[in-house]
């Protein structure tokens, strides 16, 4: 037969208080980090310029081609290597070329 203890003689239960302010703990970083989701980025405001008479650029592509003696040839004309720049830019621009202060005219 068990013995029944009276009321007064059982022990209180016991609150453990490690493993709820562990939970505690978790639930305050949980709702810390979905605040600070919630939060609109505050950066700087800034307004940046716009271009009211931008003209789009077309790219532009320029055969150069070699025969095998070494000529140079754009758009089926020939040209010496000393008017390659100025060929080129004449073949992508309808302006004057700009002028070149110094160009090296040995090629190896």
């Amino acid at each position: 037969m068990r013995r029944r203890h009276p009321p007064q003689e059982r022990g209180r239960p016991r609150l453990e208080i490690v493993p709820m302010i562990d939970i505690m703990m978790f639930l305050l970083v949980f709702f810390v980090m979905i605040v600070l989701k919630m939060i609109p980025d505050s950066g700087v405001k800034l307004q940046l310029p716009g271009a009211s008479t931008a003209n789009e650029l077309k790219p532009t592509q320029i055969v150069i081609m070699i025969d095998p003696n070494g000529g140079l040839h754009i758009k089926n004309q020939s040209i010496t290597r000393a008017g390659l720049t100025r060929s080129a830019y004449i073949a992508v621009s309808s302006e004057a070329p700009p002028s070149l202060a110094s160009a090296s005219t040995t090629a190896r």
